[in-house]
């Protein structure tokens, strides 16, 4: 299992891509998965909400700036 530190740089589907990757390699024990999902499942829903936030805050912005 590795360690994503820059998990940022990467797109939601590639971070997809290589959970897929690690749930399906037989070599990383129970602990060292349940650590990886639990990192990057938490990092992906995160993303999600800010993507969900930033046309709003565009919007808000507009109406402000008239």
């Amino acid at each position: 299992c590795f360690f994503l530190s820059d998990k940022n740089l990467y797109t939601s589907s590639f971070l997809e891509f290589i959970f897929d990757l690690v749930k399906k390699f037989k070599g990383n024990s129970k602990v060292d998965f349940k650590l990886f999902s639990d990192m990057i499942l938490w990092y992906m829903q995160i993303r999600q909400k800010y993507f969900g936030i930033i046309p709003k805050v565009y919007e808000v912005q507009k109406r402000i700036q008239g």
